[in-house]
């Protein structure tokens, strides 16, 4: 198993000049949604589809209530999901109020076993040529000029 990267151009002011500067990026190959996990959870066990579904519903409800709550929701075998919030900083600590957060969200830290498994995951080049930052992948440099 590997990911797959593309190389992107991109120009970046340095010193004050525009310059190019190339990098590499990931290359999504697809999205994998809950039927699919599903089916597949389901070859593996003796639980349906169906049943399956029913879990990952219940999973996604009640890591959702506890994180909203402000809770720490731990998997041992999958990892954490800590509540964040980003807010603007104020000059007086009597101006710090529900109206200086700006976002709320949430963080996930995937457990020592899940982060051993990407950490040993390889990288293959998937298309040679070279993209536009801010064009979609699919969208070859030389095809904009």
């Amino acid at each position: 198993m590997a990911y797959g990267y593309i190389k992107k151009h991109q120009k970046v002011l340095k010193n004050g000049k525009m310059t190019n500067r190339f990098l590499a990026k990931i290359s999504y190959r697809s999205y994998i949604d809950d039927e699919r996990l599903a089916e597949e959870i389901s070859k593996m066990s003796t639980a349906s589809p169906a049943d399956v579904m029913l879990v990952l519903m219940a999973l996604e409800d009640r890591i959702s209530l506890h994180v909203s709550t402000g809770n720490v929701v731990k998997l041992k075998n999958i990892g954490s999901f800590y509540p964040t919030i980003h807010a603007h900083a104020v000059d007086d600590p009597d101006k710090v109020n529900q109206f200086t957060i700006s976002n709320k969200g949430v963080r996930f830290e995937p457990s020592q076993h899940f982060r051993k498994r990407i950490k040993e995951t390889g990288v293959e080049l998937v298309d040679k040529r070279v993209f536009e930052a801010d064009t979609h992948p699919r969208k070859k440099k030389d095809e904009e000029q």
